[in-house]
């Protein structure tokens, strides 16, 4: 069997975290500000180790948590079960190309260097290997026998998806890295909560968790170390609803003031690859109205289009929506590259451009930024 049944404790929370990727600063905060009791159940959701620095921190603290407080667990990512195996078996040409792939901030490296190796090629690649086994062996191994998937009567959570649960408890490997958010169906019964595919790269486009009320599939990879747009969510399941939190890097900015837009009167155009070339169909001030090259639809930040060698084609993942402020509010600032609005978060996490001039120069008070907000089902 490759997953397992759970019970919540009576009073106690559900928490998901999925996909910090090495983020260990994040980590730690949110998991230090969600005020955790002993009968709240926290559940990982994989991907928590490559593409930040601190790949080996978040593995050894989560191996941490799940031994010293009650109702935890981890579970795997396409970042750590099929990766761990190679590592184990030591193939060469796998860890080189590997490491060619991620040069600088991957968990093999970590280990490498706490073994005083600062590079691993083909020349010392069986004495690094040797001594990375010898010091972080057990590690390897429990990494590689984390379950893929957990399941209550209410709740599944898998990294990515899982369409039905499996008779005999053995899931394809399949169900920690397909696009299940955007492809699969739910037949499980349950609310299948799932990390895996940033939020950001589906419609409408946000950071907080995205919910498929439909389909009962709720999304909460904030796209930390993936997407230019990020933070760490933090999904809370209790008996009355779902709320969830998150953490950042972002700065703390002061609203000087009041700002009521008038909604654009179309979609935002997301970003998603490969499918990020477009036309011009007709320009709204800042913004142009653009069609991408399948036929998608909708408005995107003027700065926000760049001329290369193959056309006209949408970079960083901003939103074109206006977001209402008013005077003495807390935002994010998550981009300052147009010249007439800045890119903001509001203590909602929720985003989109508001006029330069409104936000303030000197930064906020210091303290968390976001509260624990209610999720809407519709």
């Amino acid at each position: 069997m490759n997953g397992f049944s759970f019970s919540i404790p009576e009073n106690g929370r559900l928490v998901c975290i999925a996909d910090c990727h090495g983020n260990y600063v994040l980590l730690k905060r949110l998991i230090n500000r969600l005020d955790l009791q002993p009968e709240d159940t926290l559940a990982i959701l994989g991907d928590f180790s490559n593409k930040g620095w601190g790949n080996l921190a978040c593995t050894a603290y989560l191996m941490y948590l799940e031994k010293a407080r009650p109702n935890t667990f981890i579970l795997a990512g396409n970042g750590e079960y099929r990766n761990v195996r190679y590592f184990l078996n030591g193939d060469k040409e796998w860890i080189l190309k590997y490491l060619k792939k991620w040069p600088v901030k991957n968990l093999y490296l970590e280990w490498a260097r706490q073994c005083g190796f600062q590079t691993v090629n083909k020349d010392n690649f069986a004495e690094a290997q040797a001594a990375i086994l010898e010091c972080f062996g057990d590690m390897m191994r429990w990494i590689r026998d984390l379950p893929l998937y957990a399941y209550s009567d209410r709740y599944l959570l898998v990294h990515s998806g899982l369409e039905e649960l499996p008779a005999d408890g053995i899931a394809d490997p399949n169900c920690i890295e397909n696009d299940f958010e955007e492809n699969g169906i739910n037949r499980t019964g349950r609310w299948e909560i799932i990390g895996h595919y940033p939020v950001a790269n589906l419609p409408p486009g946000q950071l907080n968790p995205l919910v498929h009320a439909e389909n009962h599939v709720i999304g909460i990879d904030g796209g930390v170390n993936t997407t230019p747009l990020e933070q760490l969510n933090a999904l809370i399941c209790t008996s009355d609803g779902f709320y969830y939190t998150f953490e950042d890097k972002d700065e703390t900015r002061v609203i000087l003031t009041d700002y009521e837009p008038q909604p654009l009167d179309g979609p935002p155009l997301i970003q998603r690859w490969p499918d990020v070339y477009v036309e011009i169909l007709r320009q709204d001030g800042p913004f142009s109205f653009c069609r991408s090259l399948r036929g998608r639809e909708g408005y995107v930040k003027n700065e926000c289009l760049i001329q290369d060698e193959k056309g006209l084609r949408m970079t960083r993942s901003t939103l074109a929506e206006l977001l209402p402020v008013h005077k003495g509010d807390l935002v994010k600032l998550l981009d300052t590259s147009a010249k007439d609005y800045w890119f903001v978060k509001n203590t909602s996490g929720v985003i989109g451009y508001v006029p330069k001039e409104a936000v303030g120069t000197i930064a906020g008070p210091e303290g968390p930024f976001a509260g624990i907000c209610p999720i809407k089902l519709t």
